[in-house]
């Protein structure tokens, strides 16, 4: 028989056993020139098929242990952010337990994040969730909280402005309020929607200075029932931006740091 004959018996057999994965054609051609029946064909292909759907299983129930185990620290993963998911895999395959994974885990997210409240309402969660998972790729940046008010829809930030090269040799407050003396003129010149962005404080943690804003989220007007609908993206692009904008700060006022 030629090759597409033998194909369409392997496929046929498949579909009488419910059996609708995609053939690795690779290795369906290899069979097909070592003269492998087709039975055996389907015979080793099922077993591969249950091998990785029991991989697949143990690997769910891994990972939902982990998740519970951060939610302890206060996280509430909805979405696992693809970077740390193929990271928790490669913990998974080296062997290591759920509690060093999940210990790993609480690490990268409080890079990126504060611990949320869990008395938040669902629709803050929600929102709270969907931008820990976009800030996961941007540095210098942490999520706070988030804030909606009516139609509004806010997010409570803490930015990097820079690292302190030497020990305050004043005390903290007085420091920052000298920092503020400079930011906020500098924010108002260099930012076009001056009602997106609102200064709310500072903070000095591990010789860095953060300011923490609120930040105002562009909604999507939409006819339908669902509200407060917003785009990743174009959001991710504008918080980027203020990065970059604070981080420019820093550079350009060295002789305040």
């Amino acid at each position: 028989m030629d090759f597409i004959e033998y194909r369409s018996i392997v496929e046929d057999k498949l579909r009488r056993k419910n059996i609708n994965s995609g053939i690795n054609l690779d290795s369906l051609f290899d069979s097909y020139i070592n003269n492998t029946d087709p039975s055996t064909y389907v015979k080793n292909y099922l077993g591969v098929l249950s091998e990785k759907t029991n991989m697949d299983k143990r690997f769910n129930r891994y990972l939902s242990e982990i998740i519970s185990m951060v939610r302890k620290y206060g996280y509430n993963i909805i979405k696992m952010p693809k970077e740390l998911n193929e990271n928790i895999e490669e913990l998974y395959n080296d062997g290591y337990s759920t509690s060093e994974c999940a210990n790993y885990l609480v690490e990268e997210l409080d890079k990126n994040a504060v611990k949320v409240d869990n008395e938040k309402k669902p629709d803050d969660l929600m929102v709270y969730n969907k931008l820990l998972v976009m800030l996961h790729g941007i540095d210098d940046v942490a999520l706070k909280d988030v804030d909606i008010s009516g139609n509004d829809l806010y997010a409570i930030l803490r930015i990097k402005l820079f690292d302190l090269r030497n020990e305050l040799n004043t005390d903290v407050k007085s420091y920052l309020a000298g920092i503020d003396k400079y930011f906020r003129p500098y924010v108002k010149q260099n930012v076009d929607n001056g009602n997106r962005v609102e200064i709310t404080g500072y903070t000095v943690s591990q010789k860095s200075v953060f300011c923490t804003v609120k930040l105002k989220i562009d909604l999507i007007d939409t006819d339908d029932s669902e509200s407060g609908t917003f785009s990743l993206k174009e959001t991710a692009n504008i918080i980027k931006m203020y990065v970059n904008i604070f981080k420019t700060f820093g550079e350009q006022n060295t002789n305040l740091i």
